[in-house]
């Protein structure tokens, strides 16, 4: 599977992603219908990348104008997109699959 570069999401709102409702949370018996939601949501969000693996993820640091190193927004970025999904998936799954 070919990687994909990551690019910063203007119009990422972890607040609005957080947000998404699922009707159902997963448990025994409904996986197939909860995964096509949730990939469905995930995809329009265009975070797909990041439960593929395919996202390439940005270096931590990179160098200012005076070469200093300084934290790289992108990567800022990244951590933010990322956890969203996690403390998203997270709570759509039912208490049975939390232990």
């Amino acid at each position: 599977m070919e990687s994909v570069t990551f690019t910063v999401s203007k119009s990422f709102n972890p607040l609005a992603f957080a947000s998404q409702k699922v009707v159902t949370l997963v448990d025994d018996c409904n996986f197939l219908a909860w995964k096509q939601h949730v990939l469905l949501v995930i995809k329009t969000h265009r975070l797909h990348y990041f439960l593929d693996g395919t996202v390439l993820v940005p270096s931590s640091m990179v160098s200012d104008e005076n070469g200093s190193p300084m934290e790289n927004p992108e990567f800022i970025q990244y951590e933010q997109q990322d956890a969203a999904i996690s403390v998203w998936l997270l709570s759509i799954v039912g208490p049975a699959l939390h232990n």
